[in-house]
């Protein structure tokens, strides 16, 4: 049996990262999802998903709606896909998954430990998704639009 553990953004932070001219993904805070494979030792699959943060936007792109957005977790604003509307832009979707990242299993109750090891573990995710998008990019077409992960 293989255990693993898959990370996705979020669609209320992810709505408010759109940009013409580069991708930007919210992941460096995002350690959640490390926690939980360091509590039970189970290996990360670094994934990229090429294309969904193309399908909506979000109006109004303010920091102030954003910052709301945060502070309530919901979404604040309205997306806006195909003729300003909810349905989203028809968009290819290319999926990319790297070799699994082995997470050694730490006891929470040692809280030195445990945050050294999901500090060490997030690192090496964020590292093998930037790898996987720019091995990947120009076979998506992007090969000008840098990653951003913020």
């Amino acid at each position: 049996a293989f255990d693993a553990v898959h990370g996705h953004k979020s669609c209320t932070s992810a709505s408010w990262l759109q940009d013409p001219r580069k991708e930007r993904i919210k992941l460096l805070n995002r350690k959640g999802f490390v926690r939980v494979a360091v509590e039970t030792g189970t290996s990360i699959i670094p994934v990229y998903h090429f294309g969904s943060t193309q399908t909506l936007g979000a109006w109004p792109q303010s920091a102030a709606a954003a910052g709301l957005s945060r502070k309530y977790r919901v979404a604040i604003g309205f997306p806006i896909g195909r003729w300003l509307t909810p349905v989203p832009h028809q968009v290819q979707f290319f999926q990319v998954a790297g070799a699994p990242i082995p997470v050694p299993r730490v006891d929470p109750a040692d809280k030195e430990a445990f945050s050294k090891a999901v500090d060490e573990v997030h690192a090496k995710v964020v590292d093998a998704v930037k790898g996987l998008y720019d091995r990947h990019k120009a076979e998506y077409g992007w090969e000008d639009r840098p990653l951003v992960i913020e």
